[in-house]
């Protein structure tokens, strides 16, 4: 990234580094430390906790098997990690390029300075974490001493996303309306009518790539002895979720306006390509353009529509991070709510 006249140069440095680096073994150390000191405070922040958690819920216990215990990391070499670099050039690539050069120069440059094998090695494939498909619901308890909790309900029917259905546009619908900002009847009716929590949100969430599965899920930060109260009510909207015309039209407004201005504009086009081909598209057209016009022809019907054929009566794995010994356990049954698994920060950070 910089000046188009400096590019050739600036890629041959580049690429001497990558082929001819060594190792300083005084760096490593340093950025090994870093890593040790970012773990310990990672654990006594309330968020870097809640993330992990929500990251153990969605994939299960799998979702850190490819995380290196600290005694592992201690024992890499440079020459180690030097050599996962250089041998990177050996497998399949695709190369981008945003600028004012002409394509046949690109070429040139790239050809030039670029070295690679005249074959190149696929890359060896791995099996990519897969959300995990919600069928009994369960309750998961992180440890966190604090005054309030921080809890996610998550939920996956195992229903694939599939460009062709074009669903995009009512997503977006239901998620501004149901769950976005501050209009939206998540915030209104679990922070300004109810007064359960500090923050709420929810959204359905569309996968990246095609065969990927859909999933729903909630948040909301609330203090600890309104944890039921918050529960109670969630499922409350959820399932039978508050209709309100005016809150409708602001999130119909909102999209309409983002839409009306939001641009693809220098490399983010070659990003927003590929992000539509990993999702199956054929890239022949924008499906923003589908869902610009779809969204103004959509009624608050549409999204109570969706939401009793999507969202109502949906199983979730709950998890609440908090001080366990000042919630109300006894409310949480596990005719309703599932069994409660009890996880350390060991189990969610991996280390």
């Amino acid at each position: 990234s910089g000046l188009s006249e400096n590019m050739e140069a600036a890629l041959a440095v580049i690429e001497d580094k990558i082929a001819n680096v060594k190792g300083d073994d005084a760096v490593l150390a340093n950025y090994k430390g870093n890593i040790f000191r970012q773990r310990v405070n990672s654990k006594t922040s309330q968020r870097s906790c809640y993330s992990m958690l929500t990251q153990y819920i969605n994939y299960g216990k799998d979702v850190n098997r490819n995380v290196l215990s600290n005694a592992e990391i201690q024992a890499l070499t440079s020459d180690q990690l030097l050599a996962e670099i250089k041998n990177a050039s050996k497998y399949e690539q695709m190369i981008t390029y945003y600028g004012p050069m002409e394509m046949a120069d690109v070429i040139a440059v790239v050809e030039k300075h670029h070295n690679i094998p005249e074959k190149l090695e696929k890359y060896p494939k791995q099996e990519n974490l897969k959300l995990q498909v919600v069928n009994d619901p369960k309750v998961v308890i992180a440890p966190y001493n604090a005054k309030q909790i921080y809890m996610s309900q998550y939920s996956n029917t195992g229903e694939t996303f599939n460009p062709a259905e074009n669903r995009g546009a009512i997503i977006r619908m239901y998620n501004e309306y149901f769950g976005g900002g501050m209009n939206s009847i998540v915030f209104q009716e679990m922070r300004e009518a109810r007064g359960l929590a500090y923050t709420a949100n929810a959204r359905y969430v569309t996968p990246g790539k095609k065969g990927e599965t859909y999933n729903f899920n909630t948040f909301i930060a609330t203090q600890n002895d309104k944890m039921m109260d918050a529960v109670n009510a969630f499922d409350e909207i959820i399932n039978q979720m508050p209709q309100s015309e005016a809150a409708f039209d602001i999130a119909k407004e909102n999209i309409i306006a983002s839409h009306r201005t939001q641009r693809q504009l220098g490399s983010d086009v070659l990003y927003y390509y590929q992000n539509l081909q990993k999702q199956g598209y054929d890239c022949t057209y924008d499906p923003r353009k589908d869902l610009y016009e779809k969204v103004q022809q959509f009624t608050l019907q549409d999204v109570v529509d969706f939401q009793n054929k999507v969202i109502k009566d949906r199983k979730y794995v709950i998890g609440i991070l908090g001080s366990e010994k000042d919630l109300d356990m006894k409310a949480l049954n596990p005719a309703k709510y599932g069994k409660v698994e009890r996880v350390s920060l060991e189990d969610i950070f991996g280390y």
